[in-house]
């Protein structure tokens, strides 16, 4: 899983938002730049619509905005460091074992 951060945030009074043709959720997802492709963004923006609707149902589908903000790389902290997409990519990368099987982070194959 690449790093990225999301929340998501549902507007209140969904027959207002209909009224005036805005969305009944809001899913904003922070990504670095450059991070995925056209294709990859495509592909994340239909899951996180299909996940939302698991739980709200089909009708929600059309009134889902799902909004992809890309973050420059250096401009992520994480305990008041700076990081960059390289360096959240080495947070993630597997653990070697002294016995030479790789485990992630979490100590799973």
């Amino acid at each position: 899983m690449r790093p990225f951060s999301s929340f998501a945030v549902s507007l209140p009074d969904r027959n207002i938002q209909r009224r005036i043709g805005g969305p009944d959720a809001v899913h904003r997802d922070q990504v670095f730049e450059d991070e995925f492709s056209d294709e990859q963004r495509t592909g994340i923006i239909e899951a996180v619509t299909d996940a939302i609707v698991i739980f709200t149902g089909e009708s929600v589908r059309p009134h889902t905005w799902v909004v992809l903000e890309e973050i420059k790389s250096g401009n992520w902290g994480i305990d008041g460091s700076a990081l960059g997409l390289t360096d959240v990519r080495a947070l993630q990368a597997p653990l070697p074992t002294p016995s030479g099987a790789i485990h992630d982070q979490r100590g799973q194959k």
